[in-house]
């Protein structure tokens, strides 16, 4: 026994066929017939009836080739060609699982789609092929030798050869690795494209785009556009507000032709009409006045075209395509509406910036800066080869994003073309200095009662970028003798070895750029810090000065017990018998890496220049209160 929806499933082709034949009037609600108009009255032609060409459950888009039609059809994930001339039965070429809104043609048996994430060529046999792949893809376009496409990744403007220099097709597979970036145009939301010219409707205005050329702004536009199109002689935009809109290609004011109920959802021009089609149905209006000529009331139409004589036109409705013949060109003496406008929409507010509190976020005083480069996407090519192009050198590129070295002017350059780019000159800071312009700085030695390490065996690695950008890390650093303990920050690695192997890995690691040994700054950082401190900025005029205050602590009450918490690098019976020679006991932890212990202030002197130790903190609630002249 049938189940009900499989009963529904089953009549839904029928119910969509009777949809598409013209509807009848049940009595009840026939109009009240017009009066005989008198003689001297001539009544208005009536309107052609629209024909069904075919049912097509939600149709998406329409593209005429030679002698078919090409229509999405969403429900059952497939592509419908229908005959344009002659009987022949409709034939169906699978899809892929997205509904396209827009199709292009590829030679008289294949034709282009654009996806979520890529653009196919597709072929009448049935054949799929990505013209371009892992890339956001929202809008195409093409001329006789490219295809275009807007991406949201930047640059936004791309394209993608079909035709060598000898004029021969290039073939998909081939064309795909062809793909380049061209500029990019902020906002743009449709694109048309003829004889190397690139058209882009942005919020607010129409932009001209020569490959070699910067974008050039040809027009303003009354409102957000929607869609828009391109001939021999005009740009045509229609909007969100119904406006249909007309552009010189060579630059000029616009002008309005006309408006439609509600939103331009498809728009085409051929020969003295421009067709636009909407929720309730297609208009035409002439191309230079602008004189209104009604194709289809009703139905909703998102899709539109010519071929062969005829309008085609979805009737999204009832699931079907229609069309009609061409309508005749308007007299010259018909009445048209068009007007040419005044200035451009209202200027968008502009978003405040966003506040960047990435560890790595700063500026350095020096010209070239250390910038992150983030893509929306991980294998976007042509991001990633577009922003090497435009920085001095690259440090390292991660999965998502690229690091580089760039001066002011670049990161502009950056930022206009698009990219989510930052400066991370943070790679450079350590121990509150700059190790690019004062690496002496960096590799002061602590103030008393502490000295430098004189055999270290741990050291601070510092990288050009964040170590998520580089792969194999640790694999990297153990070939060059060093054993990876940790990072104390996202730049910065904490290693051990032998001196000779810590001073050869900026040589023998990628991405690392300076090595100094661990000390009694990093130890004592935590100790060092009164509870203020978390007040004032990590770094001040003088970087040692919470060392400072710390020795001014321990001398105020050199004897004065204090509980402290090491943790240890490795468990060490050598820092627990310096404990107990320095008159102090071991309250919990013995033979491990985490150590409570009771000591006399003095014996911090001893205990942070243990090279085993990592870190000392106080274990109660003391505070070391600053003493003397700040």
């Amino acid at each position: 026994m049938w189940s009900r929806l499989a009963v529904r499933a089953a009549l839904l082709p029928l119910a969509l066929v009777a949809a598409c034949h013209p509807r009848v009037l049940p009595p009840t609600a026939r109009p009240t017939p017009t009066p005989t108009p008198s003689p001297t009255e001539r009544p208005a032609p009536e309107a052609p009836r629209a024909r069904v060409v075919a049912s097509v459950i939600q149709p998406t888009a329409l593209l005429a080739l030679s002698d078919r039609l090409i229509v999405p059809e969403t429900t059952s994930d497939s592509f419908v060609l229908l005959p344009l001339r002659g009987d022949s039965p409709r034939t169906v070429v699978r899809g892929v699982g997205f509904y396209p809104r827009r199709l292009l043609a590829d030679g008289d048996d294949a034709w282009i789609a654009p996806y979520s994430d890529a653009v196919l060529h597709v072929t009448a046999a049935g054949m799929h092929t990505p013209l371009v792949s892992s890339q956001p893809v929202y809008a195409i376009a093409r001329d006789a030798t490219h295809l275009y496409y807007l991406s949201a990744n930047a640059p936004n403007l791309r394209r993608v050869p079909r035709l060598d220099a000898q004029g021969r097709a290039v073939a998909p597979d081939r064309a795909r690795d062809l793909a380049e970036g061209l500029t990019h145009v902020p906002g743009a939301v449709d694109l048309a494209a003829i004889d190397g010219d690139v058209y882009l409707a942005t919020a607010d205005a129409v932009v001209l785009v020569r490959p070699g050329a910067a974008p050039r702004r040809l027009s303003a536009l009354p409102s957000a556009p929607s869609v828009m199109t391109v001939d021999a002689r005009d740009v045509f935009v229609g909007t969100d507000g119904g406006l249909v809109v007309r552009v010189p290609r060579d630059g000029g004011r616009a002008v309005e032709l006309g408006r439609i109920e509600g939103r331009v959802a498809a728009l085409h021009v051929d020969g003295c009409l421009v067709y636009a089609g909407g929720a309730r149905g297609v208009v035409a209006f002439e191309r230079a006045r602008g004189a209104r000529v009604p194709i289809a009331e009703g139905g909703g139409a998102g899709a539109v075209t010519t071929a062969a004589g005829n309008v085609y036109f979805t009737d999204d409705e009832a699931g079907c395509v229609r069309s009609l013949p061409v309508p005749a060109c308007p007299s010259e003496t018909s009445a048209g509406g068009a007007r040419e406008l005044v200035g451009g929409g209202a200027a968008s507010a502009m978003a405040a910036p966003a506040t960047d509190d990435d560890p790595l976020a700063g500026r350095s005083q020096g010209a070239v800066h250390t910038v992150v480069i983030r893509f929306g996407t991980s294998a976007d090519r042509i991001g990633r080869e577009a922003a090497a192009r435009l920085v001095s050198s690259v440090v390292a590129s991660g999965s998502s994003e690229l690091w580089a070295r760039a001066t002011d002017a670049q990161l502009l350059a950056l930022q206009e073309h698009g990219f989510d780019a930052a400066v991370r000159d943070g790679v450079d800071r350590l121990r509150c200095a700059d190790l690019r312009r004062e690496p002496a700085r960096v590799r002061r030695a602590p103030p008393p009662p502490w000295h430098a390490p004189r055999a270290p065996t741990v050291f601070l690695v510092q990288l050009g970028a964040s170590s998520t950008a580089f792969d194999e890390l640790a694999s990297a650093l153990s070939a060059a003798g060093a054993e990876l303990v940790d990072s104390l920050g996202s730049a910065t690695l904490l290693v051990v070895a032998t001196p000779e192997a810590a001073r050869s890995l900026p040589s023998r690691v990628a991405g690392a750029t300076f090595v100094a040994a661990y000390g009694p700054h990093e130890r004592l950082e935590s100790l060092a810090r009164s509870p203020d401190a978390e007040d004032a900025p990590p770094c001040g005029p003088d970087p040692d000065a919470p060392l400072r205050a710390l020795a001014r602590w321990i001398v105020a009450a050199p004897e004065r017990p204090t509980e402290l918490s090491l943790t240890l690098f490795r468990p060490s019976r050598a820092v627990e018998r310096s404990v107990l020679a320095e008159g102090g006991v071991v309250l919990s932890g013995a033979g491990g890496e985490q150590l409570a212990v009771r000591v006399p202030r003095r014996s911090l002197a001893a205990l942070g220049d243990a090279d085993e130790v990592r870190s000392i903190e106080l274990r109660a609630e003391a505070t070391v209160e600053p003493v003397g002249p700040q």
